[in-house]
C-alpha cells in the first residue's frame, strides 16, 4: 500500500474522530440531541473505516481474492451492526430536521432497513451479497431525502425559505453524492468494472467507496461549521451544577437560536417575552413601546424563523 493511500485512510479516520468530538462538545454546551445523533453517525462511520484499515494491516485483504470473481466480505456481523448504526443515526437526524420525533417514525423504517440488510448477507456470490448490502444503504438514503422533500413541499412558504437557508444546499450536495455512491457500488461490485486499474489502487479501493468517503467529509465540514456557531458563544459566568444549570442551558439555546436566525438586539427582547407567553400589550408595556411596534417586531421574528404562529415559534425554539 503506497504512502498516499495509507495517509488517506488515517486522515479519514481522524476527520470522523474530530466530527465525533465536536458534536459531543456541542451537545454538552447546547443540549441539542441532534448533535448526539450526528456524533453516533460519525462514530460508526469511523469504526467501519477502521475495520477496513485493520484488514489491510493484518493482511486479510488478499490481492488474489480481489482479482478473482469472489469479493470476500470480512467481519459480516460487525459490518451489519455498524451499517445499522450509521443508517439509523442518519434517519433520526433526517427526522429531527423536519420535526418528526415519534417512535413510530423512527422504529418502523429502521427495523425494515435492518431486516433487509441482514437478509442481504445470505446472498451468493459474495459480489452480489456486497452489492445488495451497500446498495440498500444508498436506497435508504434516498428514502430519507424523499421524506425530507415531501415535508418541505407541505410546509408553508416562510418555513420553506428558512429551511432551505439552513439545509438546502447541504442536502442537495449529499443527494448528488449518494447517486455517485450507488454508481460506484454498481460499477465495482455489480459490473466488475475497474479490474484493469492500477493494482495498488484496486487493493486500496476494495472495501471502500470513495464517493461515500467524500460524502462523510462534506458532512463533517458542515457539522463542524454549524457547531462552531454554538461553541463560539461565551458564558457570562462559568457553568455550575446548581439549580441554575437549566437556566444556563436555556440561555445558550436562546443565544444560538437568535444567532442562527439573525435576530436583532431589539427583536431578541421581544422574542424573550414571546417565549415567556406574554401577549403583545404586555410586551409593549414592559418594553415601553407601542403595540403596533410589537406587532411589527413579531412579524419580523416569524418571517426570520420561518413560522406563522407562536406555537410554531416555541416548537422551532425547543426542537433538537
Amino acid at each position: 500500500m503506497s504512502a498516499f493511500y495509507f495517509f488517506y485512510g488515517i486522515t479519514f479516520v481522524l476527520v470522523c474522530m474530530v466530527a465525533v468530538c465536536v458534536s459531543v462538545c456541542t451537545y454538552l454546551v447546547s443540549h441539542r440531541t441532534s448533535y448526539l445523533t450526528v456524533s453516533a453517525f460519525f462514530f460508526f462511520d469511523m469504526l467501519e473505516s477502521a475495520i477496513v484499515f485493520l484488514d489491510e494491516y493484518q493482511g486479510r485483504k488478499m490481492m488474489t481474492d480481489i482479482l478473482s470473481d469472489q469479493f470476500p466480505m470480512t467481519h459480516p456481523i460487525v459490518k451489519l451492526v455498524l451499517s445499522i448504526g450509521i443508517m439509523t443515526s442518519m434517519w433520526v437526524f433526517a427526522l429531527a430536521i423536519v420535526n418528526k420525533t415519534s417512535r413510530l417514525h423512527v422504529l418502523v423504517p429502521c427495523i425494515a432497513f435492518s431486516a433487509f440488510e441482514a437478509m442481504s448477507l445470505v446472498l451468493q456470490p459474495d459480489s452480489i451479497k456486497q452489492l445488495a448490502f451497500y446498495a440498500l444503504r444508498s436506497l435508504f438514503m434516498f428514502v430519507a431525502f424523499g421524506m425530507i422533500f415531501v415535508c418541505y413541499r407541505k410546509s408553508k412558504p416562510l418555513a420553506r425559505k428558512s429551511f432551505y437557508a439552513r439545509y438546502g444546499r447541504f442536502l442537495i450536495v449529499m443527494a448528488v453524492l449518494t447517486v455517485f455512491v450507488l454508481i460506484e457500488d454498481v460499477r465495482v461490485l455489480g459490473l466488475g468494472i475497474g479490474r484493469i486499474e492500477a493494482i495498488d489502487y484496486l487493493y486500496f479501493a476494495h472495501g471502500r467507496n470513495i464517493p461515500e468517503n467524500i460524502m462523510s467529509v462534506v458532512a463533517a465540514i458542515y457539522t463542524v461549521r454549524r457547531a462552531s456557531q454554538i461553541l463560539s458563544l461565551r458564558f457570562s459566568a462559568p457553568p455550575t451544577t446548581s439549580a441554575a444549570s437549566a437556566k444556563q442551558v436555556a440561555e445558550v439555546r436562546f443565544s444560538a437560536f437568535c444567532d442562527q436566525h439573525d435576530i436583532s438586539a431589539r427583536e431578541r427582547e421581544v422574542l424573550e417575552h414571546l417565549l415567556d407567553g406574554q401577549d403583545n400589550r404586555a410586551i409593549a408595556n414592559d418594553l415601553f413601546i407601542s403595540v403596533g411596534t410589537v406587532k411589527s417586531h413579531v412579524h419580523t421574528i416569524f418571517r426570520k424563523c420561518g413560522v406563522s404562529s407562536r406555537s410554531e415559534l416555541l416548537q422551532s425554539f425547543w426542537a433538537g
